[in-house]
């Protein structure tokens, strides 16, 4: 027996009386098919996605509201999986519900109690291995849960708008250490930080660097912000914000280049300095020449274009080998060095007596 129930908004509730698990998964999928056709109205075609949830009775709970919440739960990872499928409950999605929630209330409290760290990754020219760069990475230590991955966090900031607030934390504590850094002597170095989507539409995100920039003396040249190649779909809004960040100097840089989808034509038209070439391009350069040719296209690219290459993710010397072979001169990764905080920066990289920082390798 099958019973369906308007449970709210686009939700809906159906109960099945049956044990049989192959029974209920051929539903389900039956369901999301049947949904999935368009539908016309008034001329235009519309498609509906569906995210199904499923918990059982009694094996997951013997309350009609846990059962829900169970199957809500459920669903939402099934949301998370990019819809049109459907997730059966189990003890691991809870634990994540849970963790999640719990990473929500912590993180308001993350600036406050000063558990946000910046750690730094240097760029290195790949023939002299001397630095050329760095990139801020933002790391949460949480004194209980230990060390969070921004993987993990970040969303959840993007989520709650938390990242706005983060995000400003982040330009102004990297431009102090900028600041800090030259005035102990370090040679001038261009570093950038990570900017989301969420960030591009704080109308105040132009000014905060500018100010910034202003507060702490520091170049606006040396300072550069990088975006994913996916946030840039939405050119309306990037691109005027690009623009103004250019005109005071700031340095711009799409890191993950091949995994979006962007157009050459758009490409062109964006006002950048640097492409990065995503890690997974190079970790599998040697062993899929499907990999090698794209790499080889996007150095193209950038020469065509008069960018900076920065290739992600060296992790071995052969790779490093076949990048100069490519004529690929920037790079960094863990071959060189992983991200660091800033006292193991100055202790790795003690003050040059000239004006470069190098890598000694024995």
């Amino acid at each position: 027996m099958i019973n369906v129930y308007h449970h709210g908004g686009d939700e809906f509730i159906i109960i099945i009386q049956c044990t049989n698990i192959t029974y209920i998964k051929e539903l389900a999928a039956a369901i999301i098919k049947r949904i999935q056709e368009p539908y016309s109205i008034n001329g235009i075609e519309i498609w509906i996605t569906t995210s199904i949830g499923i918990s059982f009775y009694p094996h997951h709970t013997h309350d009609i509201t846990d059962l829900i919440k169970f199957a809500d739960t459920a669903m939402y990872y099934a949301k998370l999986d990019g819809k049109n499928t459907y997730k059966f409950f189990n003890e691991e999605l809870e634990w994540k519900i849970e963790r999640k929630s719990r990473l929500e209330s912590e993180l308001r409290k993350a600036l406050i109690n000063k558990e946000l760290h910046m750690f730094y990754q240097p760029k290195f020219q790949l023939d002299s291995f001397e630095i050329v760069g760095m990139e801020a990475l933002i790391r949460w230590e949480h004194p209980e849960l230990g060390l969070i991955s921004p993987t993990e966090f970040i969303p959840i900031a993007e989520e709650t708008g938390l990242i706005i607030d983060i995000g400003k934390w982040v330009i102004h504590e990297v431009l102090r250490q900028m600041r800090t850094w030259q005035d102990q002597g370090y040679p001038c170095m261009r570093v950038s930080v990570n900017v989301s989507s969420r960030q591009f539409r704080d109308k105040d995100l132009v000014q905060t660097i500018r100010s910034g920039l202003v507060i702490f003396h520091i170049d606006p040249n040396l300072f550069e912000i990088e975006i994913t190649e996916s946030e840039i779909a939405d050119t309306e809004l990037t691109i005027p914000i690009l623009k103004s960040l250019k005109e005071i100097g700031v340095s711009i840089s799409i890191d993950d280049f091949g995994t979006g989808y962007s157009s050459l034509n758009v490409l062109k038209d964006l006002p950048i300095d640097t492409i990065k070439i995503n890690q997974s391009f190079v970790r599998d350069l040697l062993e899929h020449p499907k990999e090698n040719l794209l790499v080889m296209a996007i150095l193209e690219i950038g020469n065509i274009l008069g960018l900076k290459v920065v290739a992600e993710g060296i992790e071995t010397e052969k790779q490093l080998q076949h990048l100069l072979m490519l004529n690929c001169r920037i790079g960094q990764g863990y071959y060189f060095s992983k991200p660091i905080k800033v006292n193991e920066f100055e202790s790795k990289f003690p003050k040059a007596t000239t004006s470069e920082l190098s890598l000694i390798r024995a």
